[in-house]
């Protein structure tokens, strides 16, 4: 399956422009801007901001994992079609439902 989306290392990045400082910057090694993730903290004035801090926070670290996620299932994907080894139902199950739909839907 050909990927569609920025090659290399991701990182998450402040950002320093006060008009777009409510964001973190999604980055390429070269350090161009793949996604930006709201800061919803800046938005509130009461109690759910450290509930939203550790949301924000999750969201970040989600889209820079979400790369390497797509490479492991990838290869679970690749290893479980060529294996001829027995392999549990509800693994084979799983993979067939949710890890091929899942891999199909991150390049189409």
């Amino acid at each position: 399956m050909e990927t569609k989306f920025t090659n290399g290392e991701w990182a998450a990045v402040v950002s320093k422009t006060p008009d777009i400082s409510w964001y973190k910057h999604i980055v390429d090694e070269k350090g161009n801007t793949i996604a930006l993730v709201l800061d919803r903290t800046r938005l509130v004035s009461n109690d759910n901001k450290p509930a939203m801090q550790l949301e924000n926070e999750g969201n970040v670290k989600l889209i820079l994992a979400a790369k390497d996620m797509y490479f492991a299932l990838q290869d679970i994907i690749e290893q479980f079609e060529k294996t001829k080894m027995p392999v549990p139902i509800d693994l084979a199950d799983s993979i067939r439902v949710f890890g091929i739909p899942a891999l199909k839907k991150a390049i189409e």
